[in-house]
């Protein structure tokens, strides 16, 4: 007597392959909501200048400081402490920001390929048909990952490196 829950191509494995492409969605938000914080981080530095601050130190001439010299030269000191607490912390907002951001990117990545590994065994199991597509999804899926893993870290010294 075969029960209802091991018959081929049963609504069970249907079911099972919309929740497949529901954990698909949500990885491949995560990767991409992953790229656009590292874009925006890469915008605040390079073209907002957020730390700018920390970067820059501008020297007075070296010649004998007068009254009015002495004044600016306190001022824009206090001025460069302030901005250097702003860079500072900018600096642990992207200190945790940014390799967070790579974690979860490439944890996504890694749970698009299972679970396009397990649309496949499901349309093969169930017979579900779309065998293709998931075959397609899979080899670009893997490609993916090979785009998003920081190489430089993983080999050392190596030419090529991750989009993040």
């Amino acid at each position: 007597m075969i029960s209802d829950q091991y018959e081929i191509g049963s609504v069970g494995c249907a079911s099972a392959l919309r929740s497949v492409k529901r954990a698909k969605n949500v990885f491949m938000i995560l990767i991409a909501l992953a790229l656009v914080i590292q874009l925006v981080c890469f915008v605040l530095v390079n073209f907002v200048g957020v730390l700018d601050p920390l970067h820059t130190i501008s020297e007075e001439p070296a010649t004998q400081p007068t009254i009015p010299v002495v004044a600016r030269t306190i001022q824009a000191v206090a001025e460069k402490t302030e901005s250097t607490s702003s860079a500072t912390a900018w600096q642990d907002v992207f200190r945790w920001v940014l390799p967070a951001s790579k974690f979860m990117a490439v944890v996504s990545g890694f749970g698009v390929i299972l679970t396009l590994m397990f649309a496949v065994k499901l349309s093969l199991i169930g017979r579900l048909g779309g065998i293709p597509g998931f075959m397609s999804a899979f080899f670009w899926a893997l490609i993916l990952l090979a785009t998003i893993v920081p190489w430089q870290q993983v080999l050392g010294s190596s030419f090529a490196s991750g989009v993040l």
